[in-house]
């Protein structure tokens, strides 16, 4: 690159040097529902409180098990199994309990020796409409998203993986 700037003439330079305006119109979109949601101070309120809730309904899941037991119900390093193994599918969450420490994710740890199972929770929780992503082997992760989901999503959420538990717990 010359240290002196030349700049190219005609509308090839101003198409090398600006976003197409279809990418500036959908930008200018956004923009705009964010300033109509109240910008992200109002949505970072609003995802603190809706993560919460949905961390506060998850954790009374008769499914749910706290962190510091969870790490019992996991296979050893070593390979051994001499862990406690408890009877039927479980999770924990694996995020930070801080908000100040998280965005609005919340993951969640399945304790299970059953590799297939968290494609089977996480078809469950699909037919209700909830919609998840994985990270392998075996995190779920839930994100409310400020800007549409509601406290009754998050309900709906919880009660429906309730459901998908209770049909996997043979």
């Amino acid at each position: 690159m010359p240290p002196v700037f030349s700049p190219i003439r005609g509308a090839q330079g101003l198409q090398l040097s600006n976003p197409s305006v279809l990418c500036v119109a959908s930008l200018l979109g956004s923009l705009q529902v964010f300033k109509k949601a109240g910008m992200v101070e109002r949505l970072r309120v609003r995802s603190i409180e809706l993560t919460a809730y949905l961390e506060e309904r998850l954790a009374q899941s008769a499914y749910f098990v706290p962190p510091h037991e969870a790490a019992m119900r996991l296979p050893l390093c070593n390979g051994s199994t001499d862990s406690v193994q408890y009877r039927g599918p479980a999770f924990t969450i694996i995020t930070p309990c801080n908000a100040n420490s998280r965005g609005s994710q919340l993951s969640l740890l399945i304790l299970s020796s059953d590799e297939e199972l968290i494609q089977k929770v996480l078809e469950g929780i699909r037919s209700y409409s909830v919609i998840g992503d994985e990270s392998h082997p075996n995190v779920i992760r839930l994100t409310p998203t400020a800007l549409y989901n509601t406290i009754q999503d998050c309900e709906d959420a919880t009660k429906y993986l309730e459901e998908v538990l209770k049909a996997l717990d043979i």
